[in-house]
């Protein structure tokens, strides 16, 4: 994945949109620009994690996870450790 952006500028991305939601109940920024930040930050997320930080229902979180797939932006796969649990990963893209 090519860095064009130092992480700190996202990190202090999810900041506000974490303020400006707490104070007015809005996302500054969109589901799937939040998802790749995340996955970018954190290399992968199981998908109850990441359904904790979006904050969408099932329904919502699984239609952007399968448009995300579709566009080949992230992939799923098996944890190592936890069959169960299947984590996200983002693809080799460029962001920002």
């Amino acid at each position: 994945m090519t860095n064009l952006i130092d992480d700190s500028i996202f990190d202090n991305i999810l900041t506000a949109d974490k303020i400006f939601r707490q104070k007015t109940g809005l996302s500054l920024i969109r589901s799937e620009a939040k998802l790749l930040i995340l996955l970018r930050r954190n290399g992968s997320l199981s998908i109850k994690e990441a359904m904790s930080f979006l904050d969408l229902s099932y329904r919502g979180f699984y239609v952007l996870l399968n448009r995300m797939i579709e566009k080949r932006y992230i992939s799923v796969k098996d944890d190592e450790h936890d069959k169960r649990v299947k984590r996200l990963y983002v693809n080799n893209i460029t962001l920002l």
